[in-house]
């Protein structure tokens, strides 16, 4: 090796030593303050959990007048990953006795939903919940037009039960199709069966239970909440609270969402140990897709990853976790962009993997 060859790998190792001895925490702490970002405002809350301890990182402001900063308190729109809290309640209704997944969902609709003779009794509770049910699809294009900036308002039970009646047959039944539909259809199977609300439901059995006293759902005109900005930098109106909440308009923290990593979904004993094997049975997979119950399984030669990304038209999220390593992360962004999947891929593959 030549004295100019030698140098310049010394020059390297010292250059990476810092890192190599860093813990996972220094490690994202790093990342984050390294990562190029579309913005010098926009805000990331990142929150941790590994070996039962809670760790939060932050940058950026709650908002593009850059008064705030951002913090593990801070609330923004987690989208479908509210379809994770929807699927953790329906394998908590199985464990508590209230029906079983492969229930007919006929027996749990409500009086104002009828399905069209020729597919009843046919689609189950975890058909809806991995996305194979082949019931049509939400038009959220059509929708758009109709309220641009809130089209999930236009969604109401009639035009629900109008699917669901003029629906003569399933030819995707059994297929992945990603559905909001059926997401909002078990919402009313829950309420169905509760006799409550789901934001009511949310609270007593979730949010109660982990004290998540940060997780929001009819009122969130709260201090301390982000704002919303598209991929172009635009603001975003927060989606109003509505029938369509079961699919994606919980608003949370990282705060919060590391609670309900540490008090459910990292929890291998008890109810909730028994709700999270229900949760992570796959219920769908093909050669690009493994499903559970609102949540991706991820495999790869590290492990097993239990997932949701969740976006809205001005934010975007990933939750994910490990019960085998042990943790979970959580990573909240002001922008509807791919900068939270890209965090979480960097942060999973270079820190968390363990190879």
């Amino acid at each position: 090796m030549t004295i100019k060859r030698y140098f310049a790998l010394a020059a390297l190792l010292l250059s990476l030593s810092p890192v190599w001895g860093q813990s996972p925490v220094e490690k994202i702490q790093h990342l984050l303050d390294t990562f190029s970002f579309p913005s010098p405002e926009m805000g990331v809350s990142i929150g941790l959990v590994i070996g039962g301890e809670s760790h939060f990182f932050h940058r950026g402001y709650t908002d593009q007048s850059q008064q705030r900063r951002v913090d593990e308190q801070s609330i923004f729109e987690i989208g479908s990953i509210t379809k994770l809290f929807t699927g953790y309640l329906v394998a908590q209704a199985v464990t508590e006795g209230q029906w079983t997944l492969t229930d007919p969902i006929d027996t749990y609709l409500p009086d104002t939903l009828h399905l069209h003779p020729d597919i009843q009794n046919y689609i189950s509770i975890s058909d809806l919940a991995s996305h194979q049910s082949g019931l049509t699809e939400l038009d959220l294009g059509a929708l758009v037009q109709v309220n641009p900036k809130q089209p999930f308002n236009e969604v109401s039970l009639a035009a629900i039960d109008q699917i669901l009646r003029t629906c003569e047959g399933l030819p995707n039944y059994g297929s992945y199709r990603y559905s909001n539909l059926s997401y909002i259809l078990l919402g009313q199977l829950l309420e169905q069966r509760y006799a409550q609300s789901y934001a009511n439901l949310l609270k007593t059995k979730i949010l109660v239970p982990a004290r998540m006293e940060r997780t929001l759902t009819t009122d969130y005109d709260v201090p301390n909440r982000t704002s919303g900005y598209n991929a172009a930098g635009v603001l975003q109106d927060f989606f109003e609270w509505n029938l369509s909440a079961p699919c994606g308009l919980i608003k949370s923290s990282a705060a919060d969402l590391t609670r309900f990593l540490r008090h459910f979904l990292l929890v291998r004993t008890g109810d909730p140990g028994q709700a999270n094997r229900l949760l992570e049975t796959v219920y769908f997979k093909n050669a690009f897709i493994e499903l559970g119950l609102g949540l991706n399984i991820l495999r790869d030669e590290r492990g097993t990853v239990y997932a949701k990304s969740g976006d809205s038209f001005g934010q975007s999220s990933v939750l994910a976790y490990d019960p085998v390593q042990n943790w979970g992360l959580v990573i909240l962004t002001t922008r509807a962009d791919p900068t939270a999947r890209t965090l979480y891929d960097h942060i999973y593959r270079q820190i968390l993997s363990g190879k």
